[in-house]
């Protein structure tokens, strides 16, 4: 799964650089956007099952949440 992550990190900068940018922001609309795709995706994998440190299950009255981009690895 790091190799998506990779990916991901490597066509941002690839972008911003393309565009001449000096900086990269994010909105929390757009922080809420990516966070559900994470979680539409990791739905249809074992991951919500896990219930684990990997999740942030462990932590009481935390929502569980998939935190990494499982978008290539589903299909």
């Amino acid at each position: 799964m790091i190799e998506c992550q990779i990916d991901i990190a490597v066509d941002t900068i690839k972008r911003v650089e393309h565009i001449n940018a000096r900086s990269l922001e994010t909105t929390e609309d757009d922080e809420q956007e990516w966070g559900n795709t994470f979680d539409v995706m990791a739905g249809s994998t074992l991951l919500p099952l896990a219930g684990d440190r990997w999740t942030g299950a462990n932590v009481r009255g935390k929502k569980p949440q998939n935190s990494n981009f499982v978008g290539d690895s589903v299909g």
